[in-house]
């Protein structure tokens, strides 16, 4: 996989996103892989957007920081219904970066309100509002969504686009991008 990255870097001069997504990969992109290619691509891999179905790359960084190892890429939470929590660890542990996000629910305006302020306030260190956020969030997306945790993202689309009555154009838009 290292390898696959770095030719891409190379070829491409442009700086990349690794996105870690084992439910699609079967692969867990681990928090000592992606500093090895920040540093073997020469700052060229600078960032990962997570959307695991747990923390244990949040995790794996914090602990990472507080080893004092310098975290050089930016932290993105795909996975919504661990943002909070992500966002918690790594900021507890020093992780000095704005908190960030790039999730699905963001597309709607409702959800993107709550995710900037559950960002806000992990920002702020007020990790208990965060928390109170993220259940907001979490049970109004369930409510939309079932409790389906592996919905692809057209089921997510298609069901908050019947949710929020937004036109089918979107949704087809959307969906032959």
């Amino acid at each position: 996989a290292k390898e696959f990255y770095l030719r891409i870097a190379e070829m491409t001069g442009i700086p990349i996103i690794v996105y870690n997504i084992p439910s699609r990969t079967g692969y867990t992109v681990r928090g000592d892989f992606l500093i090895r290619l920040n540093e073997e691509s020469r700052g060229k891999v600078i960032g990962v957007k997570n959307s695991a179905n747990d923390v244990s790359l949040a995790v794996v960084l914090s602990r990472s920081i507080k080893e004092g190892q310098s975290i050089p890429i930016v932290y993105m939470q795909g996975n919504d219904r661990f943002l909070a929590d992500a966002w918690s660890i790594l900021r507890t542990a020093g992780y000095d970066r704005e908190p960030a996000s790039i999730s699905g629910a963001a597309s709607f305006l409702p959800y993107a309100r709550i995710e900037m302020a559950i960002l806000s306030a992990v920002g702020e260190g007020d990790y208990q509002r965060a928390e109170s956020l993220q259940k907001e969030l979490t049970v109004g997306g369930f409510k939309i969504l079932g409790t389906n945790a592996e919905l692809s993202e057209p089921a997510i689309l298609k069901g908050l686009v019947r949710a929020t009555d937004i036109p089918d154009y979107y949704l087809n838009t959307r969906m032959s991008r």
